[in-house]
């Protein structure tokens, strides 16, 4: 996670705090300082918990795709042919769907990195 994103998080806690704090027309047991500490820090980790839930996905994601590349290229060596979805759901233990799926993630993520890779300047050759 970016420290920039961190902060940000954190400045939500505060105005979070702040505006509680209003609505209870500034009445707080136990002080100011502690009460707009603890919401800072509660906004601060449950982003850094999200963030983590978002990285294992993409994680699982990528472990799955890469998968079910081996076991495309691996019927591909041993057949001679392209597998169907049918034979790939057979070989790797997916659905179909999910195989539909995991295609259309890493047509996308190519798409993605080719727009990504089309906006860089292109380097001065010398």
């Amino acid at each position: 996670m970016l420290i920039g994103d961190l902060v940000q998080e954190g400045n939500m806690g505060l105005f979070e705090a702040l505006a509680e704090i209003q609505g209870r027309g500034g009445l707080l047991s136990g002080g100011l300082t502690p009460y707009v500490t603890a919401r800072i820090e509660r906004s601060m980790k449950r982003s850094v918990a999200e963030q983590a839930g978002q990285d294992k996905t993409g994680e699982r994601i990528a472990r799955e795709a890469n998968r079910l590349l081996a076991a495309t290229l691996e019927f591909e060596d041993e057949n001679e042919r392209e597998a169907t979805l049918s034979e790939l759901s057979e070989k790797t233990g997916l659905s179909e769907g999910e195989i539909r799926e995991l295609i259309q993630i890493s047509l996308d993520a190519a798409a993605l990195g080719d727009a990504a890779d089309q906006d860089q300047p292109a380097e001065k050759k010398e």
